[in-house]
């Protein structure tokens, strides 16, 4: 199961029988797209017409763990991602994406006029 802290542009999803938080900072995103080479466009693009590299999923993962300051090599995200499954990593990885093109208004907790002061 996947749940978000939209609010902190966070995904909680299980990986390797635990849940783990994931987040991709500005750092993190662009060392993502150092090391695969893809905008975020294209990684998106390649994880919903399902025609994703698996190192392009396990990257994905990898740096959300790292922006959300776990501590884990790329191997063993890499073993998570293929224990786990790639299609359910792929879901993970594509949740992970969507926090990055949420707009300021979505982020908001507060509903116009709602906990404002007049």
């Amino acid at each position: 199961m996947t749940t978000h802290n939209k609010y902190a542009g966070e995904v909680k999803a299980s990986l390797g029988e635990k849940e783990r938080v994931f987040k991709l900072t500005f750092e993190r995103l662009t060392h993502l797209e150092d090391a695969t080479g893809k905008s975020v466009m294209e990684l998106s693009r390649s994880i919903t017409s399902q025609t994703f590299k698996t190192m392009d999923i396990v990257e994905i993962i990898y740096q959300g763990l790292l922006g959300a300051g776990g501590k884990f090599e790329k191997k063993a995200v890499g073993k998570m991602v293929l224990d786990d499954g790639l299609i359910a990593s792929a879901g993970i990885a594509s949740n992970i994406l969507a926090t990055l093109f949420l707009t300021k208004d979505e982020l908001s907790p507060l509903v116009e006029g709602e906990n404002q002061s007049k």
